[in-house]
């Protein structure tokens, strides 16, 4: 039986340690849940090859990233960037999107000069044919990105559900799993530990669990039902694929108004589960594995560091792991904790007892570690 959820009061015996997982989590474990897995499947494929020019987008994008060795697309980000597009494609003409798109119709109809309109003014011109054309492009655009957006949303549950299905993680020897079963990637001396089947009843299990990814990994190997996670409290912070309510998007002001259906606030499933932040302010300790703290959650990420590098007259501080993967891994996580503490990385860390962890090396992240950078 789960234990009750509610958080006990600071001062009290027991332990509160809370995991946040992304979908670094899902990697680590072994199912191809990147959204470059997305991007190259073949239901991603069948999609942007057909009328759905939010996919076609994307997959171009996709595209201009590998020519200049950029081996991801942030798909949240670029919803952001091909909505800007669409509300006014003259504003972005420097995209390469749009740059290919109006090269695409000058070829088609080669333009011919504008031409004055026959009026005693001469206040308006005729616009050219491919004008004409890209204008009706965006026109369409405008109306059917919902629809688009919709499509894109099934056709990511789609791939989702079938590489998870599928997919034999030999998960007791992940990362992850070990986290997950024993608590902890290193002993006392900060070296990465071996730990045993024996060892425990000496390990202090997650009390919660925060995932922000739309799968149930942790159901597929099994931990909810295992010793160590039979007590552990599990919350969808994004909804879920068995749920059928995934909230996929971008945050609040990142669009136009015309395109609120992008935001992950406009999703019913959005603000269901239990406020993080309650969590992080009253744990002991936060691990954090394989989440990217993005821009896009920054409604859930914002209010509890601002309030993590303000606690110096606490008597107890809160220890933080934050779980990353090699020097790309470790830099775009201090960017963020930069950003979500309004740049108060130096009383973060001076307030917490904050680790890095690298999950490519196996070590904990130390001064010898950070001078090869």
């Amino acid at each position: 039986m789960r234990r009750n959820c509610l958080l006990r009061p600071r001062g009290t015996n027991i332990m509160e340690k809370i995991l946040i997982i992304g979908n670094g989590f899902d990697l680590n474990l072994g199912f191809q849940t990147s959204y470059n897995d997305f991007l190259s499947s073949d239901r991603f494929r069948m999609l942007a090859d057909g009328d759905n020019q939010l996919a076609h987008y994307l997959s171009k994008t996709n595209q201009y990233n590998q020519q200049t060795n950029i081996n991801w697309v942030d798909i949240e980000h670029e919803l952001k960037t091909f909505s800007a597009i669409v509300s006014n494609y003259e504003k972005h003409s420097e995209n390469q999107f749009v740059s290919d798109l109006i090269q695409h119709y000058q070829t088609l109809f080669p333009s011919s000069p504008r031409r004055l309109m026959d009026i005693p003014d001469h206040s308006s011109y005729v616009k050219s044919r491919f004008e004409q054309e890209l204008d009706n492009y965006f026109n369409t655009a405008q109306i059917n990105f919902k629809q688009w957006f919709v499509e894109l949303k099934a056709t990511l549950c789609e791939h989702l559900q079938q590489v998870t299905t599928a997919t034999q993680t030999g998960s007791d020897t992940r990362d992850a799993f070990r986290l997950l079963r024993f608590g902890k990637l290193f002993n006392k001396s900060n070296d990465y530990c071996d730990f045993n089947t024996a060892q425990l009843s000496s390990v202090c299990e997650f009390s919660s669990i925060y995932t922000f990814n739309y799968t149930n990994a942790l159901s597929l190997i099994n931990f909810e039902n295992s010793e160590f996670g039979e007590n552990t409290n599990i919350h969808f912070m994004h909804g879920s694929l068995k749920a059928k309510n995934i909230v996929f998007g971008v945050e609040d002001g990142g669009v136009d108004n015309q395109f609120m259906f992008l935001t992950k606030s406009a999703h019913a499933a959005f603000g269901q589960a239990p406020d993080i932040s309650v969590a992080m302010l009253a744990a002991d300790e936060i691990h954090v594995f394989g989440c990217s703290l993005g821009d896009t959650d920054n409604a859930h990420f914002k209010h509890p560091f601002t309030e993590l590098s303000k606690r110096r007259n606490l008597e107890r501080t809160t220890k933080i792991i934050f779980y990353v993967f090699g020097k790309n891994g470790y830099q775009n996580i201090l960017n963020r904790i930069l950003f979500l503490t309004d740049g108060r990385m130096s009383e973060f860390k001076i307030t917490n007892d904050v680790t890095f962890f690298d999950l490519e090396s196996r070590q904990v992240i130390d001064q010898q570690w950070i001078n090869q950078l």
